[in-house]
């Protein structure tokens, strides 16, 4: 399977309790096929304030980025509901 050959985080704006569940529910975490790096939920999102958006939580990708250099914007790719994402 192609996904054996990615990382995959799971980063959700809600609790871990609930990114277990669904993963469990859609069979990610015992899959074979998904590489599943990390879980991270709302706890490791952090509050900005920006003049356009005012303050809002978001996902400190560079933080990501800088810890891991194998892990990079080049390879990432994010998809959500929310905007400030």
């Amino acid at each position: 399977a192609v996904y054996a050959e990615y990382d995959i985080m799971i980063w959700s704006a809600t609790s871990m309790k609930w990114i277990n569940l669904k993963m469990s529910q859609l069979g990610v975490l015992d899959n074979p096929n998904y590489k599943i790096t990390a879980l991270l939920d709302h706890l490791a999102m952090i509050t900005v304030q920006t003049a356009s958006r005012g303050v809002f939580d978001c996902k400190p990708l560079g933080l990501i980025w800088a810890q891991f250099p194998e892990l990079t914007e080049k390879f990432t790719f994010l998809s959500g509901e929310k905007k400030d994402n």
